[in-house]
């Protein structure tokens, strides 16, 4: 429901925005700069009508990741939280040719809007197999029952043949630097929580899987434990990555806008060879 939000959210600025039929790179900058500044809007207002608590205002003095996880969680967080975040949001932010950012750039190709290419984005965001792996990293932990338990748990889920949600990659073969980087932020940010026995029941994890299946974390690994750690709540997680990636959507909107061919692929047909027919008279 909350991705469905943002995407009709996206679309319902777009009628409010003053340059919208401006393509041009200078007005892409600042309408991308503006979304940039409105969904986070449209996330904690969002979030926080559905708890019936009062809309928190933009602190002009604090940065972008402090801001938003004020307006969703009605207080400033700590320094330390504060930079956790941003740096989740930094590793999140632009992926090349993921299936949300192939999806803006075939929208803009046809020279429609940047905001029809950002609405289009999170629709394809939307989908269970692209976006939400950070959302599941937790139930799953959860459901190790912890530390003590973890082995046991992945090696069964593992003869289950379940899919294992945080782990392996299309591009990453040999593990996501991306998720190397964050972990020690998430690490830390558990450690001031208290929730260091998730901590180490994911260590367990990856060396089951790294062992047993060659397979590493991705982003969504450590992602998923932070935003837990941070007090934040799962519904929220998959708006913060589009919250981060609409700059990554936005500047490949720009690159394809000053660069444009349409994409057009073409479909390699596999069905039976070429047959006649008979005409009907002589049937």
């Amino acid at each position: 429901l909350f991705r469905s939000v943002l995407r009709t959210g996206v679309s319902i600025l777009a009628h409010y925005e003053p340059e919208l039929e401006d393509s041009s790179r200078a007005a892409n900058l600042r309408k991308a700069e503006r979304l940039l500044a409105q969904i986070p809007l449209v996330i904690a207002e969002y979030f926080r009508a559905t708890k019936g608590q009062p809309v928190v205002p933009a602190k002009p003095e604090l940065g972008f990741a402090a801001n938003m996880l004020t307006m969703v969680k009605g207080t400033p967080p700590s320094v330390a939280d504060a930079k956790a975040f941003d740096v989740s949001l930094i590793l999140y932010a632009e992926h090349e040719f993921n299936a949300s950012t192939f999806t803006a750039r075939v929208v803009c190709s046809t020279e429609s809007d940047l905001h029809s290419s950002i609405t289009a984005a999170i629709g394809a965001l939307k989908g269970r197999l692209h976006g939400g792996a950070n959302e599941k990293v937790m139930d799953m932990l959860l459901k190790t029952g912890g530390p003590d338990k973890a082995e046991a748990w992945i090696r069964s889920a593992l003869a289950r043949k379940e899919k294992v949600m945080g782990f392996g990659h299309r591009v990453y073969k040999h593990g996501d630097v991306r998720a190397q980087a964050l972990k020690e932020y998430t690490v830390q940010a558990a450690q001031r929580a208290g929730t260091t026995q998730w901590e180490a029941a994911a260590d367990i994890i990856e060396k089951v899987l790294g062992a047993e299946k060659n397979l590493f974390p991705n982003l969504d690994w450590p992602a998923g434990r932070l935003y837990h750690a941070l007090g934040l709540e799962v519904p929220l997680y998959t708006p913060f990555f589009v919250a981060s990636r609409v700059t990554g959507w936005a500047a490949h909107v720009i690159e394809q806008t000053e660069h444009n061919r349409i994409m057009r692929p073409r479909g390699l047909y596999t069905g039976p060879e070429e047959r006649h027919v008979i005409p009907i008279d002589k049937r």
